[in-house]
């Protein structure tokens, strides 16, 4: 299945790839490196600028590669990002909570209870008018 891409999305993705190119590489990187600035990002920026407001299709062989990049470091990165959130952040805390004895979903079995509906408590209308 072929994705269409129209000339606005092209175009914007021209403009962000050129501010981006000019500002990384052109103004920061030679102004934290302390070297002098670099006539390539503004030499590519500027031969990219012609396609971007006058013909965007042309910029179709950069965006779809760009895109499946992103689209794979992403995948990556979700799988990295949640892996260390849950085995830094939650792991430790359902330790903890299991070595303390806590349960906060109220586990366990009961012998003696018909049912373990525990009854919510009605609140007034009032209760509504100014939550914050």
């Amino acid at each position: 299945m072929q994705e269409i891409i129209d000339n606005t999305q092209l175009k914007k993705f021209g403009i962000v790839l050129i501010i981006g190119l000019v500002a990384i590489f052109g103004l920061l990187f030679p102004f934290l490196k302390d070297h002098p600035l670099p006539l390539w990002p503004y030499v590519t920026a500027s031969i990219l600028l012609v396609p971007t407001l006058f013909k965007p299709q042309y910029l179709n062989f950069i965006y779809k590669p760009w895109m499946k990049l992103g689209h794979y470091l992403g995948w990556i990165n979700t799988r990295i990002i949640l892996g260390v959130i849950f085995y830094v952040l939650i792991t430790p805390m359902g330790l903890f909570m299991r070595l303390f004895g806590k349960d906060p979903m109220d586990r366990g079995y009961l012998n003696n209870v018909d049912s373990y509906r525990k009854k919510s408590t009605q609140q007034p209308p009032s209760h509504m008018e100014k939550p914050f």
